[in-house]
């Protein structure tokens, strides 16, 4: 997302953006934010937190950094909000509709 507009898809799974997750802009383009509210699941830092292999494991968000090109946010193992490259091998935490 780095365009002046949202576009919609009909997606039945995708990766949350930061705002979705954290409730606050931290590292995302502020358009992005200003146009999502926070899920009322990740309301609770513990529901932020996710485990890969029984580890705690930092998890993609979709928003990427508005000051570089070539990171992306992501929640770490305890639930904190933090970007990274997009090289690094992070899991990921995607939500839907069956």
């Amino acid at each position: 997302y780095n365009s002046a507009e949202n576009i919609v898809s009909t997606d039945y799974f995708a990766l949350a953006a930061e705002m979705e997750v954290f409730g606050v802009r931290t590292y995302s383009n502020a358009a992005e934010a200003a146009a999502l509210t926070q899920f009322e699941y990740y309301k609770t830092q513990a529901n932020r937190a996710k485990k890969r292999d029984g580890q705690i494991s930092p998890n993609w968000e979709r928003s990427p950094c508005y000051s570089n090109t070539t990171m992306f946010c992501f929640a770490d193992g305890y639930g904190l909000t933090y970007r990274d490259t997009a090289s690094n091998s992070y899991g990921i935490a995607p939500f839907g509709c069956i």
